[in-house]
């Protein structure tokens, strides 16, 4: 699970269907990417996207992916 992309989602008032619709996904894609069930690993194109929809650096959403169990 990606405690972390949940908690960085609604930090910033971000609604799972905004941030589907800003990846360009599916609602059910989306929450399978946030549960782990889908992108086990983050490809490089995913991780910008999310960097920007949370405004965190690169760096700061591959930290959080890595330490993800």
């Amino acid at each position: 699970m990606r405690e972390w992309l949940k908690a960085a989602r609604e930090d910033k008032g971000i609604t799972s269907t905004e941030a589907a619709k800003f990846l360009g996904v599916s609602l059910p894609y989306y929450s399978m990417i946030e549960s782990g069930l889908r992108k086990k690993t983050l490809d490089v194109a995913t991780a910008l996207r999310l960097s920007k929809l949370l405004g965190m650096t690169i760096e700061e959403v591959i930290t959080n992916e890595r330490a993800s169990p």
